[in-house]
């Protein structure tokens, strides 16, 4: 799960916002093919536990562009959690 902060602060309509993300592996390449949707929860049912995982994360609002990738790492436990690692963003 991750916020949308211009949604969160009233700054942007939650309703006209979509979400792309894509799985990177360990080294930070793309694997396997973007996916949209407009909820701000990633299930992760389907990634292995006990190891590193990424996501590129971008946002559109209405009709514009999406915006420049944020690549998020993690760690995800065994129990399930997600433990957050490193965050870049694309300049």
């Amino acid at each position: 799960r991750f916020r949308d902060l211009a949604v969160d602060g009233g700054l942007e309509a939650a309703d006209a916002t979509e979400y792309s993300f894509e799985r990177l592996d360990a080294g930070g390449r793309v694997v396997g093919a973007a996916q949209t949707m407009t909820a701000t929860q990633i299930e992760h049912g389907d990634l292995a536990a006990g190891a590193f995982h990424g996501l590129q994360l971008r946002t559109r609002r209405g009709d514009g562009d999406w915006s420049r990738s944020t690549q998020v790492y993690f760690y995800l436990h065994e129990d399930g959690r997600a433990q957050l690692v490193r965050v870049d963003r694309a300049s």
